[in-house]
């Protein structure tokens, strides 16, 4: 059986995970996350949903929000201290991109003029103007922050159960974890079927993490309307 399949791989190093470096590591230890399952149980405090995305005319100030823009100006101040600034605009309205500490060939390249940029950032005011100071997130392809989402995943995970087993291979040595078998009939993109003679069945433990966050916030909002209804 895989690493992934059984309960060592959720005990394993951050290291494990594809994208995680020793920097990324390093940062996610000082939160004393070391390993895979201290992650899965970190839970969030909130979330930013960029795949909404807002006109300007419907902007909110001290947001996070996406927005779709075309840059139409740039501004580069020759005064040192002073951020660089991009007048853009989407039809319904405008907004001031700023940019501290950047450089001009950079601002033009992730802003180019005449062209639709989906970025996303907090919105302030200056002078009763819109604008987003080192906008987080910034694409050409809006089609690369657009999210489907994963619907119900608390019902479809009270269809599993956690199991302690052992390996015909080895059966001195007990284990923790899931039947692929279970996990395949509620979330078959996430079981892989080997190309060997015996079909054999391996489960993706990384790809439940977002289906478990799913759950417990669902769980989350049960437990807020029942206390809603307490109070009546």
């Amino acid at each position: 059986m895989k690493n992934k399949n059984n309960y060592d791989y959720l005990l394993s190093d951050l290291t494990k995970l594809n994208g995680v470096g020793k920097k990324t590591m390093d940062i996610l230890k000082k939160k004393k996350v070391n390993t895979i399952f201290d992650l899965l149980w970190r839970l969030p405090k909130s979330h930013t949903d960029r795949s909404l995305v807002t006109k300007i005319s419907d902007l909110q100030i001290n947001k996070v929000q996406t927005i779709r823009i075309i840059p139409a100006k740039y501004q580069f101040p020759r005064v040192r201290n002073l951020p660089n600034r991009v007048n853009c605009s989407d039809g319904t309205g405008k907004i001031d991109c700023i940019f501290f500490h950047s450089y001009e060939g950079y601002v033009r390249k992730i802003l180019p003029l005449n062209q639709e940029v989906t970025i996303s950032g907090k919105i302030t005011s200056f002078k009763g103007k819109y604008q987003i100071t080192n906008p987080t997130y910034v694409s050409q392809d809006s089609s690369l922050i657009e999210t489907v989402s994963l619907g119900s995943t608390l019902s479809r995970l009270l269809l599993i159960d956690g199991k302690s087993y052992t390996l015909k291979a080895n059966e001195s040595i007990s284990k923790i974890g899931l039947l692929a078998q279970e996990v395949q009939s509620v979330f078959p993109e996430l079981v892989k079927t080997a190309n060997n003679s015996e079909g054999t069945l391996s489960i993706n433990y990384q790809g439940m993490i977002p289906v478990l966050l799913n759950a417990i916030k669902e769980q989350q909002t049960q437990i807020e309307e029942l206390k809603a209804l307490i109070k009546k």
